[in-house]
This record gives structure tokens, sequence and C-alpha cells, in this order.
């Protein structure tokens, strides 16, 4: 399970913070009209219907409406600061949904599902809602499921294998929690059927919430009466245990809801989380991430970490082993008569022998897609944002100087990884490429991470090693005049601004001064593999980091 950091803070001197019971609700409708999904038409009514019903019962609600992924992240981030210690927390969640990979996915309003690779960027894993609760410490925990109701059938990706299911799967927690769905695991959940009314799941919570019993027999008739009103179309499901019962009201022989006690207990002072870690990062004293990868502050940037080094092919090893993700076919190797296709990939880049490629090099033959795939899993890993510099956060990162370790040229011993004679072997030297002839920094490919002197930032190899991906498009004027010049000369156009992205810094092929300049920018199609590219990741943190 993933287990999202605590936004705790002992400022909490708000209605919230003072909250016995407090819930999450969210319902939304409207999503966006570019993508795959069909808009709802009782989200947002069953998350009022479903909000008045837990304030009647002594709930404070944080109510939330037709909510992107970033809204819905944003709540989590309230409610996370508000749950209480020892008391009762609850999430309802009414929109579009869908199981991936045997875990349910709360679709933001911006979800299109039309990549993989954007999954984490338009939707919430559920048992991020569930590990916010437990975390807190809260004594009865409650995670509702009301959602729609079906994945499309026109999603490739999504649609295509064994483990796709409609409806949602079981979510297997540990702690006193109770996690209910509306319909059973592999089931789709149904819409009302008249406009303007409530789905059939919040109509009976909303009925039996407020009936004093105990929570056990609340599903119980909740099932049955979504069993009944549906014609046995629709089965409720829950999973979970509490060691005690509880009531959401009070009513007859029931137990009264826990109140606050009359002298509150001491407050435990949080560990910091990751994300107040990396708001603290320096130069000096870096943020590290669960791999291992060192984050500082990014120059003329607030909120914005960079990692000092490029991704490394143990990184790289670590998603894939995660994800199963697939990147091992059409790589461009070199080869004897040039770049080829000829079975190498990240694994194996098919350097000379005498190469060394340990895990700690950086990874190659990845395309631009294969690293927003490996952000994105970072992102859901973490749940902090990761993401590819943009082209003005490298340039920030390398400099003012022409070159990446100054004016004067060629670059001096241990400035970093180019092509000099070290180079000059196998499949290079047959393509006669161009080389250093004065230069030898011991690599003859690739070389260990950081290997080579930081620039004055605390960064490592922005001008050698392997070329970086960026976010952007790559466009002509990106480039210095000559530069495109030369490219326009050779018959090469830009694609008209959308159809390459932007490569930054030289590589160990690298062994021309125009290769070799910090503002020159390459570029190629995202969704190509070379044996000279890979990249770094940014941590980006928000402009109050």
């Amino acid at each position: 399970m993933m287990f999202r950091p605590l936004f705790l803070s002992l400022l909490l001197a708000s209605a919230l913070g003072a909250a016995d019971r407090v819930a999450l609700v969210i319902g939304n409708n409207d999503y966006d009209d570019t993508g795959t999904l069909t808009d709802l038409r009782a989200c947002r009514l069953d998350a009022q219907l479903i909000r008045r019903t837990l304030e009647a019962v002594g709930f404070t609600v944080i109510l939330g409406e037709d909510q992107d992924r970033a809204g819905m992240d944003d709540l989590l981030t309230r409610f996370e600061s508000a749950i209480p210690k020892g008391g009762a927390a609850a999430v309802y969640f009414a929109g579009h949904a869908i199981e991936f990979d045997g875990k349910n996915y709360l679709l933001g309003t911006n979800a299109k599902l039309q990549a993989r690779s954007r999954l984490t960027e338009e939707a919430m894993n559920a048992e991020t809602f569930a590990s916010a609760m437990l975390l807190a410490g809260a004594k009865s925990s409650f995670l509702f499921l009301d959602c729609c109701r079906n994945a499309p059938t026109d999603t490739e990706w999504l649609t295509r294998g064994p483990s796709r299911k409609a409806g949602l799967a079981q979510i297997d927690v540990d702690g006193d929690i109770i996690i209910g769905y509306a319909a059973k695991p592999g089931a789709a959940a149904l819409e009302p059927a008249e406009p303007g009314s409530n789905s059939p799941y919040a109509t009976a919570l909303a009925k039996w919430i407020p009936s004093g019993i105990k929570h056990g027999d609340v599903f119980e008739k909740v099932r049955q009466e979504v069993n009944e009103s549906t014609g046995g179309l629709q089965r409720t499901w829950e999973n979970g245990s509490f060691v005690q019962p509880f009531y959401f009201a009070s009513t007859g022989n029931a137990p009264a809801p826990a109140m606050a006690p009359a002298v509150p207990n001491p407050i435990p002072v949080p560990l910091p989380s990751p994300a107040d870690r990396a708001r603290g990062a320096s130069k000096e004293n870096p943020f590290v991430n669960s791999l291992g990868l060192e984050f500082i502050p990014l120059p003329g940037k607030a909120g914005v970490l960079l990692c000092r080094t490029e991704t490394r092919v143990r990184d790289f090893e670590r998603f894939v082993q995660d994800t199963a993700h697939d990147a091992t076919e059409g790589a461009y190797t070199l080869e004897n008569g040039g770049w080829k296709q000829a079975g190498g990939s990240w694994k194996d880049p098919r350097f000379p022998e005498r190469a060394a490629h340990t895990p700690d090099h950086p990874v190659t033959c990845v395309s631009w897609d294969d690293a927003q795939a490996f952000c994105a899993w970072l992102y859901e890993k973490e749940g902090l944002r990761y993401r590819l510099p943009t082209d003005e956060e490298w340039s920030l990162a390398v400099g003012v100087g022409k070159y990446p370790w100054g004016n004067a040229f060629p670059p001096p011993s241990g400035a970093g990884n180019y092509a000099g004679v070290e180079a000059n072997t196998g499949a290079f030297k047959a393509n006669n490429y161009a080389f250093l002839a004065e230069s030898d920094d011991g690599a003859e490919r690739t070389a260990p991470v950081a290997s080579y002197a930081a620039n004055r930032f605390g960064f490592y190899d922005l001008g050698g090693n392997v070329a970086e991906w960026c976010q952007d498009w790559y466009r002509h004027s990106l480039n210095e005049a000559d530069v495109v010049e030369a490219l326009k000369q050779a018959g090469i156009e830009d694609g008209g601004g959308n159809q390459y992205r932007v490569l930054r810094g030289g590589s160990w092929l690298g062994g021309t001064g125009i290769l070799l300049r910090s503002s020159g920018r390459g570029f190629d199609a995202p969704s190509y593999r070379y044996g000279h590219v890979g990249f770094r990741v940014v941590l980006e943190l928000g402009s109050g980091g």
C-alpha cells in the first residue's frame, strides 16, 4: 500500500481542527469533454445528500464538487490536517472510477484516460484516502465508494489484458477501517433511474446512517435496500472491521457517539513529512527520496528542486519491476554503419565490451514517453510531484557560461564525460565521429553519475554523460542562429513546434564545440530511444516551497 505523507500542523486552531468527527465528501459530475468519459448526472446531488446526512450526526464536512486531480489532492491535504486522533473519519466519493492492475483510481474531472503515463495526474489511488485516515490515528474510519460505473470501452491501454475488470477491486487494508462499495468487486454501480434523483447507494446511506443502529447493521440494511431498489441488479459490498462497534447516531439503547475528552490529550509532534523535508533542502543538505536520488533547489525557481544527477539504471529498473513497463523495444544503438535498431535496450545499450554499464550509470535507450511514465510512477509511489524539467529550468541549472564548464574550449580535465580519445573505439571509430583529441575522461561510453565535478549550483553531468529529455516541444527558435542555419542546410526542420521534444546537454557522443554548448538544443520524437539519451527529474513543491 502507498502511504501518503501527512500534512499535520500544530496550528490547528480552526473549527476543523477541533472536530471529533470529520468527513471529506466529493462529487464529480462534469468531466473533460475532450476525453473518453461521459458526464454524470447525480454525483453532486449525492455528495450534497451525504454531506447533510453526516452533518446531522455530528460530522464536520469538507465538501468538494467537480474537482480535478489537483483539487482532490488539495481537499485531501485539508482533510488530513483535520482528522481527529482517536475520533471518527469518513470519506465519500461519487464520480467516475476505474480499476487498473488491481488498484482503484478515483478520477478527477480533468481525466481523459488517453495514456497510462497520465493516470496518476488525472486520478488518485483510493488507498491514499484510507491511508490518510489510518496514519492520522482515527479510531473509526470509513471509505464510501459510490463510483460509476464502468470504464470507457474505446481506451485501448485500459481495456486490454486480463487484469481489466468492470467495477472496482477489493481494497485490503489493516486497521480500524470499513470500506463500503456501491457494488460488489468486479461489478459496476448504476446511475439513478430518474434525472434529479440520487444514486441507490447514497439514498440508502442517507436513510440508515441516522438510524441509531451499529455500523454493521447499517451496512446490512443498505445492502438490502439497494438490492431491492435495483431489482437485484446491484449488490453493495464492504470489507474491513472494527474492534468496537460504531454508532453514527444515538437513539434508544445505543451508546452515544464518542465525544472529545474534557482535557484534550497532548498533541504529538509529527515527524516531518517528505514534502516538508524537501522544502528544507539546500545545496549542502539535499532532499533524498525513496530511490536515493538527491534533490536541491533550482536557482531562480521557487518551489522547484532538480535532481543533482541523471536517473540511474538502478532507478529505472525499480520502476520497471514495479510497473512491468515495457521499454525494451526499438532502441537505436551505435553500430558499425550508424544508429540501428539492433536489439539494444536500457538493460543492454550495446556498448563495447570494455565499456562499463553498471546500476550507477545513467539509464539510456529511454524515450520521452518512458521518462514520463517513470515520473508518474514516482509521483504515485511517494505522493510528491515529479516531472521532467522544462527547457527554461534546465537553462537555469546549467548557468550562463558558453559551455557547462565555462567559456574556454576544449573542456579542462575532470569537467565531464565527453567524446575524447577514450571514445574513439568500436562503432564510434567506425563511423568516423569527431572527438576531442586532447581529452581523455576515462569513460569509453557512459560513466557512473557524479563521477566528475559538479557545477557551481551543485548539479552533475549537465554537459556530458547523456543528453537529457525536457518537457518542452522543440522549435528552431530555441537554438542559436548558426545552429539553425546548419540544421536547415542539412534539410532538418523543427516539425512545426509540436513534433519533437527538447534534448539538452552534451553526451559521451559529443566531440565538437557546437554539440557541447550550454545553449544547444537537440530534439527527437518522444517515442524514440537512443543509446546516448537519458533524463533527470524535477520535484515540484509549488511556489510556497
